[in-house]
């Protein structure tokens, strides 16, 4: 499996198969409050997730986490981005 974003140039069938067998991985994109380039990407360990819902949630953990274990990092992006497997 590989991490990339459904996007809508075929037929609507194509997207619903697509959509059905995706899966979710939250990431955070985190940046020092003092540096211009910075950032880092944090990816959950936990995860994929069946839902958008249920990735977004996790991701809200996500960041308590690293508000909580590096203060002087902000989260300046967070995205749940598909992973689409093999249809059963």
């Amino acid at each position: 499996m590989h991490t990339r974003e459904i996007v809508a140039t075929g037929d609507r069938s194509t997207l619903i198969s697509l959509e059905k067998n995706a899966m979710f991985n939250a990431m955070l994109l985190i940046c020092h409050i003092n540096a211009v380039q910075g950032c880092a990407i944090v990816t959950d360990s936990w995860g994929p997730y069946k839902t958008k819902e249920e990735c977004m949630a996790r991701a809200e953990v996500m960041i308590g986490n690293v508000q909580q274990l590096t203060p002087f990092m902000i989260v300046s992006g967070v995205r749940c981005a598909t992973e689409v497997g093999e249809q059963t």
